[in-house]
């Protein structure tokens, strides 16, 4: 009987550590997450941008006079995304497809607009909760989605669960997910881990269901709806697939097999492509009554590219002001591409260390060429060569940078775990010397902006505030900030080479650091609202609602920003869309 009890007591013991084992991931890529939509959960706000509508009419008298609008730089979100759900939701209430919005622009193309991402699954959640609660929450659902599978394809890579672990969160809140965080460029981006995970498998394992999932995730990504992303995941993923191929090849000393494991993954890709042709040739058809293609189509060669001194903000992300303080000049969207001080580093020592070689230097170089691309290198020409690349602006290319980061983020953080301990003191220095390129930098924006003497950022210039005696300016809290993800981060690895630190701590530090870097920055930017401040009901809309017969309306004066109107179902003339046909 002991013994018996005994062994079922082992059982349940086995039992609740391989539980926890394969759990505890889980629970702390969900940690950040409940730290970022904390005043959802705990408040009921809603992450919509509504804040906005406090500078336009119908609604600003009903604001306070001296309401403060948070961040300017959301306003696609409310003149556009969120608009063309409400459209879309009503329409499929009524039980119709939501093909064409009767409301906006005296008609337009709805449902075949990858623009306005209806097809994406998760959009379910939208037609099922009061749409303002869907939006946050199926924003919600999408980051753990991004973190999760960024998780699953370094572990794929055989990497430490805690590393893995890294990487999905740096992956979910890198800058450039955050600033296009409701928008079809942040969930195009938020998608892409699971095409790499699902095309390893493929390539590792051609089974029937590695492909299908290959082409689902490949199906799902195009859902996402912001085609230049999902061009650049697609060159991305080829590429990589290609290169696996090559590996495995070598390693497995078979190279028919590998090429028809190659040649399956192909096929799956065109699958997922074709499960989204409807959409996809709908697009085409609208895409040709309108002036983008000529507008895109310059004889320049090459990408239009950005400012070197722009590159200050990977590292002090507010150098030029930050939306909620209302003091920024420039678009800020378009110039973010932050991902971290500590995961800058620790993609760095992935370099130095080594221990993957072929993987660490194929996600360099694909980083390499992704932001020599954005700041007008070398290497920009021949990008700009590659077909479908004149989509976008050149800046959506630091999302590829972004994901660059996170995997080698994460295989630094698995090498310093592999790292012999004679080697401790040389990755101290590596990392040291990373910190002086990184301060370098600094100086080198500085002395750009002290020698031009620009109007609008001299003044704002580090050493020129020094000059001034202006300590309480912001630009020394982003130094202060700067510093203190530094200095952290130096004292984890210098604890860790003197052998003062284990490394399991070592990771968790790791952890804590990128958490409250990352997180910490993103909800500065991202701002949830009471649910009333949603679009609300006014007098003026209310009389026009009740107006007999058909009639089409627009708005001067700042008096219903394009596309709002749509939300009440009333008939605009006007609208905002990039993409709009010629005859508007």
């Amino acid at each position: 009987m002991k013994s018996s009890k005994i062994n079922k007591n082992l059982k349940r013991n086995n039992y609740l550590a391989r539980l926890w084992s394969r759990g505890w991931p889980w629970l702390v890529l969900v940690l950040p997450l409940i730290l970022f939509f904390w005043q959802s959960i705990r408040l009921g706000r809603v992450l919509v941008p509504a804040d906005l509508l406090a500078s336009k009419f119908p609604w600003k008298p009903y604001f306070p006079s001296d309401f403060q609008i948070h961040n300017f730089f959301a306003s696609d979100i409310i003149d556009s995304q969120y608009p063309a759900r409400a459209v879309a939701r009503h329409i499929i209430k009524s039980g119709q497809l939501p093909l064409w919005d009767p409301y906006t622009s005296g008609g337009k193309p709805l449902g075949t607009m990858p623009i306005y991402p209806l097809t994406l699954p998760l959009n379910i959640l939208l037609w099922l909760v009061p749409l303002d609660i869907g939006f946050t929450w199926s924003t919600a659902i999408r980051l753990f989605i991004s973190s999760i599978t960024m998780f699953a394809f370094l572990r794929e890579l055989r990497l430490d669960k805690m590393s893995a672990v890294l990487g999905g969160i740096i992956f979910a809140f890198n800058g450039f997910i955050i600033v296009w965080l409701n928008a079809t460029a942040g969930t195009t981006l938020s998608l892409t881990p699971l095409v790499f995970w699902a095309g390893e498998r493929a390539i590792k394992k051609a089974s029937g269901g590695n492909l299908c999932l290959l082409a689902l995730s490949v199906g799902l990504v195009v859902s996402g709806a912001f085609l230049a992303i999902v061009l650049y995941v697609l060159y991305v993923l080829s590429a990589y697939l290609a290169f696996r191929a090559i590996q495995l090849a070598r390693q497995q000393n078979d190279k028919g097999r590998i090429l028809r494991k190659l040649i399956l993954a192909g096929i799956a890709i065109a699958l997922g492509l074709a499960l989204m042709a409807p959409q996809l040739w709908s697009f085409g058809d609208h895409l040709s009554l309108t002036s983008y293609d000529d507008a895109r189509s310059s004889s320049q060669r090459g990408l239009v590219s950005e400012p070197l001194y722009n590159a200050i903000r990977y590292l002090i992300p507010d150098y030029y002001g930050k939306p909620a303080t209302h003091d920024w000049f420039d678009s800020y969207p378009e110039r973010t591409g932050y991902v971290g001080i500590l995961p800058l580093i620790l993609a760095g020592l992935s370099l130095f260390l080594a221990r993957r070689k072929g993987i660490t230097w194929f996600f360099a170089g694909v980083g390499f060429m992704a932001i020599g691309t954005v700041y007008g290198l070398p290497v920009n020409q021949l990008m700009g060569r590659l077909p479908g690349l004149m989509m976008a602006p050149s800046t959506r290319l630091k999302s590829i940078f972004a994901l660059s980061v996170a995997v080698l983020a994460a295989l630094g953080l698995n090498a310093l775990r592999e790292s012999p301990p004679k080697n401790r003191w040389r990755v101290l220095a590596a990392a040291l010397i990373m910190i002086a390129c990184m301060a370098g930098v600094i100086v080198l924006v500085e002395n750009h902006w002290l020698s031009t003497a620009s109007s609008h950022v001299f003044d704002r210039t580090l050493i020129k505030l020094l000059q001034k005696d202006a300590l309480a300016h912001h630009q020394f809290d982003n130094l202060l900030l700067w510093s203190l993800w530094v200095l952290s981060s130096l004292l984890l690895l210098l604890l860790w080479a003197r052998r003062l630190l284990p490394p399991r701590l070592l990771r968790i530090g790791a952890l804590v650091l990128v958490c409250a870097d990352l997180v910490g920055w993103g909800m500065t930017y991202n701002y949830p609202v009471p649910r009333s401040q949603v679009f609300p009901q006014t007098p003026g809309i209310t009389f026009l609602q009740n107006r007999p017969g058909f009639f089409r309306m627009t708005g001067t004066d700042g008096t219903f920003y394009p596309n709002m109107p749509s939300v009440y179902r009333l008939q605009d003339i006007g609208g905002h869309d990039p993409l709009s046909p010629d005859r508007h």
